[in-house]
């Protein structure tokens, strides 16, 4: 047999050996993953490692009393806020009416303090000039029985 043919050979059951510890390796690998039989080899082991990997999980999973508080903090700062601004009102129909200026408002609110007061001063312009007052204590001139002169 030559060097070639026998390194050619040597090559093959290497790959052969090779392919055998592989499948081997596999088979092995889905018996050890199996925990039902880690649990009949080793029941105090595996019911530890449960119990650990469930409240790391939980842990991980289910945010605390702080997390929760803070999450319903910041829906509500959502809910009231658009991109750090106040949400508008709306007018009724579900339109959105346009946010006014600080003169803006001032003067609407000046206006609406006026009114009131405008009002009164446009009804009484419009009753004409109050009465003429004369004083309790003097007598008319022109009383009945009078004739004009004091008694």
């Amino acid at each position: 047999m030559s060097d070639s043919k026998y390194l050619q050979d040597q090559a093959e059951a290497a790959k052969d050996a090779m392919g055998r510890a592989w499948s081997e390796f596999m088979a092995g690998m889905g018996k050890s993953a199996d925990p039902r039989q880690w649990a009949k080899a080793h029941p105090w082991i595996t019911m530890a490692s449960a119990t650990v990997a469930g409240f790391a999980a939980a842990s991980t999973l289910v945010p605390s009393k702080e997390e929760q508080a803070l999450k319903k903090l910041a829906a509500i700062e959502r809910a009231l806020h658009i991109d750090g601004r106040p949400k508008r009102e709306t007018n009724g129909d579900g339109a959105k009416e346009p946010k006014d200026g600080f003169l803006t408002r001032l003067m609407k609110e000046a206006f609406a303090a006026a009114g009131p007061v405008l009002a009164n001063i446009l009804s009484a312009q419009m009753k004409g000039p109050p009465p003429a007052q004369q004083p309790s204590n003097a007598a008319p001139s022109s009383a009945p029985g009078a004739g004009g002169r004091f008694m």
